[in-house]
């Protein structure tokens, strides 16, 4: 593959592109898995579960 050189600078219109995605992406993940985790937790308390357990009081001191 042959390589030209230039006096113009590198564009970053494309990275700049694919990092707001990327942002964008991870934003929604993150809010994902703190749904997933929040369900979770509180199925696990409903029925019960390890995390129910941990407070003698039920959920008060949770």
């Amino acid at each position: 593959m042959a390589t030209v050189s230039s006096d113009e600078p590198e564009s970053s219109t494309t990275i700049s592109s694919a990092q707001a995605t990327l942002s964008s992406v991870l934003r929604r993940l993150a809010a994902s898995l703190n749904a997933t985790i929040g369900t979770e937790i509180l199925t696990g308390i409903l029925n019960g579960g390890p995390i129910a357990q941990l407070s003698p009081n039920g959920l008060a001191e949770l």
